[in-house]
């Protein structure tokens, strides 16, 4: 019981965050179709260090290679996965806290 209500909580959370996106214009058009499956095996990994940046086009997640370049229009797909369709992406609020995560990783990996 417990577990569902905070699952239900997080999806309130996310959907009242997801409302921003009405008012931010660059948002709005998107590269590549919205994928549920990876939208949630990013989640999982979010708490991992993005590494191995390559001059800022893309970087690994817990291994998995995602272009960081063009944000937010095709940022946070997966790069080069066998057996993955590239041309997905996850939800618009999981490219906005991925993004973040990215760049104080980014700035961490540069002052270390």
């Amino acid at each position: 019981m417990k577990k569902k209500v905070i699952s239900l909580a997080n999806g309130v959370a996310d959907f009242v965050l997801g409302l921003q996106f009405i008012f931010r214009p660059s948002f709005w058009i998107m590269n590549y179709s919205y994928n549920s499956a990876l939208d949630e095996e990013l989640k999982k990994r979010m708490d991992k260090p993005f590494t191995d940046f390559d001059g800022g086009y893309t970087a690994k997640l817990d291994g998995i290679t995602l272009w960081v370049a063009n944000y937010p229009y095709a940022c946070m797909t997966i790069q080069n996965l066998k057996g993955i369709d590239d041309n997905i992406r996850p939800s618009r609020l999981t490219i906005l806290r991925l993004y973040k995560k990215y760049i104080k990783d980014y700035i961490n990996y540069i002052h270390s």
